[in-house]
């Protein structure tokens, strides 16, 4: 009986779109055609909506017999070695050899959360490859938890000027944003737990009108001199203030001025009394807001707020006491 997998190229063309990383590997491995189209042969085209990569030497093995372009539109690079000390050469061999494999311009998403390997050295490569591509057209670009990245590592990300999503949650030694002037299309940006970025960091941001959300959760060193340059972020829907202990009722004055906000968080922003809250009722397109923790406002308040807004708000004022 003959065992050996039998597909035309048209239909394993259609069919790898939607297959995982080890399945393309497996169909290669069935007949000889199939092992030459996969990896040998140039005219075959190897095309991947979304496509995950663990970082092995199975993956560094396949991509080093591989000699031609692979389109993907959503990478995503996962380290399952986190903590490992010894991981390093491996993980930056395998980005280094891996990404110029697909084809740059055709990348939309990329995804390296909790790659500890990701310094500022490997964010050059990275922009210089999309830079050096006329077509960039990276859209989406997550960083959280790597936490080795630093301001100068991100000036590199100020080339890539396509991005709509940036998230560095959790990158928690950046203290510089001049790189996001730059970013002029940027529409989602996620800073939550980057605690070192300062009032005048925010400054960067005054003139990203294309922004509808924003976290700045637990960035603690944030107060009202750093709100006011939110205030010009006429298209923001979304904005995460949590944890922002620093903010008083003067920077919601500011934030009065956000007309098209919808959802707001000010979660444990325990310095926020009544005189803030009355600020808000300057924003007509509010539909959600979170005032969890935060135990300096009234009920009375809350209630003239939802009397005269149809609120969703989620309200329960605790003290801790130590």
């Amino acid at each position: 009986m003959n065992n050996k997998l039998n597909i035309s190229n048209d239909t394993i063309t259609e069919i790898i779109q939607y297959l995982k990383f080890n399945d393309l590997i497996n169909i290669g491995l069935t007949n000889k055609e199939n092992y030459n189209n996969i990896f040998v042969n140039p005219s075959f085209i190897i095309s991947i909506h979304n496509l995950s990569l663990i970082i092995s030497e199975k993956t560094l093995k396949f991509f080093e017999k591989i000699n031609k372009k692979i389109f993907v539109k959503n990478l995503i690079i996962i380290n399952k070695r986190y903590y490992d000390d010894l991981y390093t050469d491996m993980e930056i061999n395998f980005l280094q050899n891996i990404l110029p494999k697909f084809k740059i311009n055709f990348l939309e998403k990329l995804n390296l959360t909790n790659n500890y390997y990701i310094t500022d050295t490997i964010l050059e490569f990275i922009s210089k490859l999309f830079v050096d591509d006329k077509k960039n057209n990276l859209k989406e670009l997550n960083l959280r938890c790597c936490e080795n990245i630093t301001k100068n590592g991100l000036q590199y990300l100020s080339k890539l000027n396509n991005l709509n999503v940036l998230n560095l949650s959790f990158c928690s030694i950046i203290n510089n944003l001049s790189f996001l002037s730059e970013l002029k299309n940027l529409n989602i940006l996620n800073l939550e737990n980057c605690n070192r970025i300062p009032d005048d960091g925010l400054k960067y941001l005054s003139k990203s009108n294309k922004l509808v959300e924003l976290n700045f959760s637990c960035c603690y060193n944030i107060t009202n001199n750093g709100l006011k340059f939110l205030s010009e972020l006429n298209n923001l829907v979304k904005l995460d203030l949590s944890h922002c202990n620093n903010i008083t009722d003067d920077g919601l004055l500011f934030l009065s001025k956000l007309n098209n906000l919808n959802t707001l968080n000010l979660s444990y922003c325990n310095n926020i009394t009544d005189i803030g809250i009355n600020y808000l009722l300057e924003l007509n397109n509010l539909q959600q807001l979170d005032l969890y923790g935060c135990y300096n406002i009234s009920k009375i308040c809350i209630n003239l707020l939802k009397n005269k807004q149809k609120l969703e708000i989620n309200y329960y004022p605790f003290l801790y006491i130590l």
